[in-house]
């Protein structure tokens, strides 16, 4: 399904982020609270197998969390958004989505949390003829007057040269009670996996008619493998397409990509982005990305580096972002760790009750051998912390005892990866945490 990809038009769920330069930020301990023990607790019939957890820092600590919510069939069925409170100390959930999939089609609800209610704010629905054949997709937003949802925008996707990939794409607005055109959309394909190129064009109302818009071009080597990309916008001052974007990508001797370079130019700034990606023998290891940008007098503005680390099954785990004024070595600006719980029944989901909570603060990414404080629940049991791997084994137990607060570390050799740390009085899950250990 494409839902994932078009939920953009419901909430942006893209967050800026920042943390404190630092010599050492692996050292910068931050409040963790748990997202799931919230969310649970909200819909405690929430049935799902998998999930994932983006956690952005800014320089006071947690800034934002949000979590997806999968299906056994890996479909994601809810997205939830959580700012970080510094004055109370708390993750406030402000934003959801529910997607559900109903016959042949599928539909997404966007609500947002104002003065401690939930607000409807859109819905898109997206028509299937076949599973990845999309037919139509509608967007409406959320007209409380009239308490129902109100169109705003529709695409038309028609298949002509293949039964697969859509070659004419039809974007209509709602404007005064009826349709109009808005954008056409003509795609064309040497194969179903081989776009060559792209032109759109824009409903000139006034001409009743199409007019250019931009173009797009694809390159391809022997194998197959995209190697390079043109993108040109319309002038009509000049009369003339002009380049906006060129991309170019390498591979290395077995295929995999080496580097992927982009030279943007838009509103007289020059962009230059290049990414060089590094594997082991698992696959897809880590990836940096450094952007260059220079003003229209040629002087450079800013130079900003991306370190990028996944896991084995390619999900990215950590993504690192160091900035470079002019004149200045580089610093650390913004750190997002993301998190993966395994498919199928797992303790990471056991939902945590508020009174029985323990909240812990640690560095994450975690150096082994790390501080880790935590403060006991208020009806302070005596507790024990196990720390599990991804497939459910156990590294390391460890008895804290009954204090109001623990200081502990953890001894087990922990190779490089993401762990879970279970804080538990042997009956009940007191706290649970996600480890992502780096050397």
């Amino acid at each position: 399904m494409k839902i994932g990809a078009t939920l953009g038009v419901l909430l942006t769920l893209f967050y800026t982020v920042g943390l404190l330069a630092q010599s050492n930020p692996s050292q910068q301990d931050f409040h963790t609270t748990n997202p799931l023990s919230l969310a649970l607790a909200a819909d405690k019939q929430l049935d799902s197998t998998r999930l994932s957890i983006r956690n952005d820092r800014d320089s006071l600590g947690l800034s934002e969390r949000a979590v997806f919510i999968y299906d056994s069939l890996g479909q994601e069925i809810r997205s939830l958004n959580f700012n970080y409170d510094i004055n109370t100390d708390t993750l406030r959930w402000i934003e959801q989505i529910n997607t559900d999939y109903v016959d042949d089609k599928v539909i997404a609800i966007a609500a947002l949390r104002q003065n401690g209610q939930w607000m409807n704010v859109s819905q898109y629905t997206e028509t299937y003829r076949e599973p990845e054949v999309l037919l139509q997709s509608l967007n409406q937003l959320w007209d409380t007057p009239s308490n129902t949802y109100l169109n705003n925008s529709q695409d038309f996707y028609i298949y002509n040269g293949t039964a697969t990939v859509p070659d004419t794409i039809l974007q209509q607005r709602w404007n005064m009670g009826q349709w109009e055109n808005h954008f056409l959309i003509i795609e064309h394909y040497s194969s179903p996996e081989r776009k060559d190129s792209s032109e759109t064009l824009a409903w000139d109302e006034s001409l009743q008619t199409w007019q250019p818009s931009t173009k797009q071009f694809s390159t391809y080597d022997g194998a197959g493998r995209p190697i390079g990309f043109q993108f040109f916008s319309w002038s009509p001052m000049e009369n003339r397409y002009i380049s906006n974007l060129m991309v170019d990508e390498t591979y290395n001797s077995e295929g995999l990509k080496d580097s992927t370079r982009s030279i943007s130019l838009f509103g007289g700034f020059y962009n230059e982005v290049l990414s060089v990606f590094r594997y082991d023998s698992q696959g897809l290891l880590s990836s940096d990305t450094v952007y260059t940008t220079i003003d229209p007098n040629g002087i450079p503005a800013r130079v900003n580096f991306q370190d990028y680390t996944y896991d084995s099954d390619g999900d990215l785990l950590l993504r690192q972002t160091y900035d470079s004024p002019p004149g200045q070595a580089g610093i650390l600006s913004n750190q997002i760790a993301f998190f993966y719980a395994p498919a199928g029944p797992n303790t990471a989901l056991i939902p945590v009750e508020e009174a029985t909570k323990i909240d812990c603060w640690f560095a994450n990414p975690y150096v082994r051998h790390s501080s880790i404080r935590c403060s006991n629940s208020k009806d302070r049991p005596r507790v024990e912390a196990r720390v599990y791997d991804l497939q459910g084994r156990m590294w390391a137990v460890q008895d804290l005892g009954q204090m109001e607060s623990f200081d502990f570390q953890i001894d087990a050799s922990l190779a490089p990866g993401l762990y879970f740390l279970h804080l538990t009085d042997g009956q009940r899950m007191l706290g649970q945490h996600k480890l992502l250990v780096v050397e």
